[in-house]
């Protein structure tokens, strides 16, 4: 366990806004490979406003595990500044490889839209 009290995880952090942080896809990926081992009580996760493509979120997914992220319920990431118009449905359809999966079940808001 670590000095922190925290036991390694993010402990009770509920909501994580990392809108406008210039996150891009490799970021991205990192994030979502920390999240899978240390995402505490996460509930929601906002992403906004970043430079996150396809390739972004399909890591960020991949990621995680069956087990990883089983708090979150609100997943935004709106206004991503390099999306393309096929952004939202590939979004859309990589979410949906990743509940197929057993992966984020809580996942009740996932936000694409511009």
């Amino acid at each position: 366990e670590s000095s922190s009290g925290f036991g390694g995880k993010l402990g009770s952090l509920v909501v994580l806004n990392l809108s406008d942080c210039e996150i891009d896809d490799k970021k991205m990926e990192l994030i979502g490979e920390v999240l899978a081992v240390n995402a505490g009580q996460l509930d929601s996760l906002h992403l906004d406003a970043n430079r996150i493509s396809i390739e972004g979120v399909k890591a960020f997914l991949e990621a995680q595990t069956p087990d990883s992220l089983d708090e979150l319920t609100t997943l935004s990431l709106w206004c991503q500044k390099c999306h393309t118009p096929e952004f939202f449905d590939a979004a859309d359809e990589a979410l949906a490889v990743a509940k197929e999966e057993g992966k984020l079940l809580g996942l009740r808001s996932f936000q694409t839209m511009p």
